[in-house]
């Protein structure tokens, strides 16, 4: 509650209540920096802060000049704040930008060759060793953060959603390569530039925005062609669909993204039957956790000692 009463200049709740937690967040990680300084374990540690998604503007985040957000494809749904900080790092990049596209699947190549074990190509599910782990679909990007390597990773899928079976790739689908990125279907919403009220003014005002809301239930209005091309490069925002002036990158981005549909696993969810819910996942049989439920030794013995009666 302290940390929401700061920003009594904030007139929009949810947006003040965000800022309070965003707050608490910041101190917490203040917190842990100075307990690693204090044990004099900073020198020696590589600190990553990463987002999982954009921020979701029904609860008050603004993505701004992004458009979208949390549940969507577009940049400011899959576009993440992050940072990293080491004395390992190439230090002549200090307080820079990394420009290389970076997926989540990246992490654990890239901190596994950080600590001195980088991934084999048995390790990549690339050959039969016999300590092969099963494949993964990161990249390493220590190089390019610790020297002047180029940037390993060209391009990134974000989503291919078959489960509405209009067409192809089903609701929705979304692929990036280089500073190109094709969207199929309707991307999510909110699908504008979302922008909460502060201090009595637009939030889009304040930063010299231009006075845009947010809408969370209509279609993108640029999305009648079934697909939408957007250059990163030059338009991050999303503002103007190129794909009928870039025909060719079209083409290009959409083979990349067939290549990707015809080699995935089914989903477990494809049918009626399969969204149905299965009750013996409820996390009431493993003390309120959420856990895997099904052909687990672990899971039985746990429902062995606290449920004994469950079937």
């Amino acid at each position: 509650l302290l940390h929401v009463l700061r920003y009594k200049n904030i007139t929009n709740h949810a947006r003040q209540k965000y800022a309070g937690m965003v707050t608490c967040l910041d101190e917490a990680v203040g917190l842990i920096v100075s307990a690693l300084k204090s044990k004099g374990l900073w020198e020696d540690t590589l600190f990553v802060f990463a987002s999982d998604n954009g921020g979701p503007c029904e609860v008050g985040a603004s993505n701004l000049p992004h458009r979208g957000g949390k549940h969507t494809l577009w940049e400011g749904g899959v576009r993440l704040a992050a940072f990293m900080h080491g004395q390992m790092l190439n230090r002549s990049r200090g307080g820079a930008q990394y420009d290389g596209i970076m997926h989540m699947a990246d992490w654990l190549p890239t901190l596994s060759e950080a600590v001195g074990y980088p991934l084999t190509r048995d390790e990549l599910g690339l050959g039969n060793g016999p300590h092969s782990l099963p494949p993964v679909d990161g990249v390493s990007h220590w190089k390019s953060l610790t020297g002047n390597a180029s940037f390993p990773r060209t391009e990134v899928l974000l989503n291919i959603d078959p489960v509405d079976n209009d067409n192809w790739y089903g609701g929705y689908a979304g692929i990036r390569v280089n500073n190109w990125k094709l969207l199929l279907g309707n991307p999510g919403t909110p699908n504008d530039w979302c922008s909460p009220d502060r201090s009595g003014r637009g939030w889009e005002q304040e930063h010299n925005k231009s006075n845009l809301t947010c809408s969370h239930k209509s279609r993108p209005a640029n999305a009648h062609v079934g697909h939408m091309l957007f250059n990163l490069d030059i338009d991050a925002a999303e503002h103007n669909d190129v794909s009928a002036s870039n025909p060719d990158v079209v083409n290009h981005l959409m083979t990349r993204l067939k290549t990707y549909f015809n080699s995935m696993l089914p989903p477990l969810n494809g049918t009626p039957e399969e969204r149905k819910v299965d009750p013996r996942s409820n996390p009431k049989y493993f003390d309120g956790v959420w856990t895997p439920w099904v052909n687990s030794t672990l899971t039985e013995t746990w429902q062995s000692h606290t449920h004994p009666n469950m079937h």
